[in-house]
This record gives C-alpha cells, sequence and structure tokens, in this order.
C-alpha cells in the first residue's frame, strides 16, 4: 500500500483490479477489520496486541489456552503458530513474540 499512498501507481497508471486501498486496508488492519465485524453482527475471538515489552506471561494468563500467534510482520513465514500448552508457549521463539523472560 505504501506504493499507492506514495502516489507511485497513479504516476505509473497502474490501476488495481479485485480491490481499491480502502478494501486492501480494512481487512489487513486487525483493528479496524475487527470493529467492522462487530459492527455487522459478527463474533470475533479475544485478542490482544503485544510487543516485545515483557508483557507475554500477563497476555496469556489473560487469554489462555490454545493461543494463536499471528506477528504483525514477518519475513519468510516465520513468527506465527499456535500454542496448546504452558511448555510450549514457554518454549516459543522471540519471533513468536511470546518469549518469556
Amino acid at each position: 500500500m505504501a506504493c499507492y499512498d506514495k502516489g507511485i501507481l497513479t504516476k505509473h497508471n497502474v490501476k488495481m483490479i479485485g480491490a481499491d486501498r480502502d478494501a486492501i486496508f480494512r481487512g489487513e488492519d486487525r483493528q479496524v477489520f475487527k470493529d467492522l465485524m462487530l459492527k455487522i453482527g459478527l463474533k470475533v475471538p479475544r485478542f490482544r496486541r503485544r510487543t516485545h515489552d515483557g508483557r507475554s506471561a500477563q497476555v496469556l494468563d489473560e487469554l489462555g489456552l490454545p493461543l494463536i500467534i499471528r506477528p504483525a510482520f514477518h519475513a519468510c513465514g516465520t513468527g506465527a503458530g499456535s500454542r496448546t500448552t504452558l511448555t510450549s508457549s514457554r518454549q516459543s521463539s522471540p519471533a513468536g513474540l511470546m518469549r518469556h523472560q
């Protein structure tokens, strides 16, 4: 979307097909997507944003297991996964965002 926002697509007369910028934004931004789903009456799973601030144990305690881990940004498919036991949560890689101190 950076190319669109910087005007590169317009400059080179590139047309987006299948979806426009706003539709992509609504589907990619997790909070915007959640708010839209709630607005139309759908149930959504509980979730918390988590950064490397040492709160992973607090989030685990709050949400419990099983826990789905989805990084906001990742490279080469690293970082996503699920945890079904406390041991697997504590042994998760830092890329998975659930590293316990």
